[in-house]
Order: C-alpha cells, then structure tokens, then sequence
C-alpha cells in the first residue's frame, strides 16, 4: 500500500497544533501528529480542553501550500484560533488569487482545485482513519460516497463567498 503521508504518533503532548507547530519546517504537506492524550488543547476561538487517554481523536494535520509552505496562514491559526474565520481572512488577504483560482480556472491545471483539495482531505482523513483502527481505536465505518459529499460540501462552502462575489465586509 502507498504511503499516503507521514503520520506521528504520541502518547501525550500539550497540543498537537503546538507540536505540529514546533516541527513544521522538517513535515511534509499532509503530514498528522496525534496524541493518545492531550494536556492543554485547543478548540475553535478560545476554548481549551483535555482529553483523557484513549477518549478522543486528537490530531492535526499540517498543510502545506507550494514551496513557501503554510507558514503565513499557519501562525495566524495556530496564534489566534477560530480556524473557519481565519480561513476567510487569509481568503480575502489574498482575495484577486482565489477568484482566478476558483472562478476562472477552467481549461487549466486548476480547474479541478476544489475537487483535488477534497480528496486529499479525504485521503488523509480515511489514512488517519484506518491507523487508529489499527492502534485499537474503535471508528465506525464510513461510506465512501456519502464522506466525499460531505468534504466536497464543507470544502465548496468556505469558498462560496468568492464564488458569489461577495467582498470582506458582506
């Protein structure tokens, strides 16, 4: 079987985004660092929480974008949190490069970049997926099609702005 990416296992961290953080110049894109437990994690916005051994999936995964890697987006929400609302303000940052990208790509190589960023998702999520199985972590099965209509959706919507032309302020 491919390896699909490099995933890192602990049995405790503070964080995973911490951790993911502290080693991203030496991860590939794609790459997961999981924990069986965390001791200062953090949810969306500032909501913190701890998960007790075994109890939870926690887990980051580190994107990388072209050579420059995520390092501008990836400080904005390791720092600050609220995952969705950042993604948007790094969206409209860099609003004339996403609209080229996501409304007039057609008949070039990007024209499919929302579909391919949905499969990677689906590919590392199903990989993560799977060693957990292996480790012992009980995941209930998923249907193949019914989990790529909802990455597709959750994808297509962060990018529904752009497409309906709305600007920052709407």
């Amino acid at each position: 079987m491919e390896k699909l990416t490099d995933i890192r296992w602990y049995d405790t961290v503070e964080s995973t985004n911490d951790e993911a953080r502290r080693l991203i110049q030496d991860l590939d894109n794609l790459s997961v660092i999981a924990a069986r437990c965390q001791t200062a994690g953090r949810g969306q916005g500032d909501h913190k929480w701890h998960s007790l051994p075994g109890e939870n999936l926690t887990f980051s995964v580190v994107l990388k974008f072209g050579g420059q890697g995520l390092a501008p987006l990836a400080e904005i929400l390791w720092e600050q949190g609220g995952e969705a609302r950042l993604a948007m303000t790094y969206i409209y940052d860099h609003l004339d490069a996403f609209r080229l990208l996501i409304c007039k790509s057609a008949g070039t190589r990007y024209e499919s970049f929302l579909h391919d960023l949905a499969v990677e998702e689906e590919k590392t999520t199903m990989a993560m997926m799977e060693l957990l199985k292996q480790q012992g972590v009980h995941i209930n099965d998923v249907n193949p099609e019914e989990f790529h209509l909802l990455v597709t959706t959750s994808i297509s919507a962060i990018f529904q702005a752009v497409v309906h032309g709305f600007n920052r302020e709407d």
